[in-house]
């Protein structure tokens, strides 16, 4: 038995072997940062049962010479108020995959402040850049089954090592807002928008 397109597994009862949905963060800033090279100071918001989302994204900061400015809460109720405190103080604000905050109305009031200061916003999928992300990364599901099968494939040959292996997405892609970015005064190059997989306002 093995798992697919699962998003944190490490905080769930399932065990390995499997495909997880989680895209490193590192990845997310990585391809941001060669977008717009002038950023310096990510911000982001979490809770404590999300706390290796932080530890992972302060690593990625250390690596790419970005400065974090994160907030942990207790719940939803002080979304509002870390989120007010952080857009002060950041360049972009990064969307962790934190399932205890990230509902329609905590989205809504963040996508809404963060453009009223002109902050961009590194959404969690597709969905977030067509509501106003600027941008947002996706795994290519059909891929992820490809890499299903693989495993499989392994463990029936008798490779012990993949029964307690829980594999990553290889292929990533991303999706724009181009009329976000046009408010936010960003100019997206024409190769940045003919590698997105979507393009939302234009």
């Amino acid at each position: 038995v093995l798992f697919t397109m699962v998003l944190n597994p490490q905080n769930s009862s399932i065990s390995p072997p499997g495909v997880a949905m989680d895209i490193p963060i590192s990845v997310k800033l990585g391809e941001f940062k060669k977008f717009f090279p002038q950023t310096k100071v990510i911000g982001t918001v979490y809770t404590s049962q999300f706390a290796l989302r932080y530890e992972e994204a302060l690593d990625a900061c250390d690596k790419l010479g970005l400065s974090l400015v994160a907030k942990k809460i207790n719940s939803q109720n002080e979304f509002s108020g870390a989120v007010d405190e952080i857009i002060k103080k950041v360049d972009v604000f990064l969307m962790i995959a934190d399932t205890n905050l990230y509902l329609p109305k905590t989205t809504e009031y963040l996508l809404i402040q963060c453009m009223q200061r002109n902050i961009p916003v590194i959404g969690l999928s597709s969905g977030y850049a067509k509501a106003g992300a600027l941008i947002a990364f996706d795994c290519d599901y059909k891929d992820m089954g490809k890499q299903t099968a693989e495993l499989a494939a392994r463990i029936l040959k008798g490779d012990l090592t993949a029964k307690k292996e829980i594999i990553l997405p290889r292929k990533i892609k991303y999706s724009l807002n181009a009329l976000v970015a046009e408010r936010l005064g960003l100019k997206l190059s024409s190769e940045v928008l003919e590698r997105a997989e979507e393009v939302f306002g234009r």
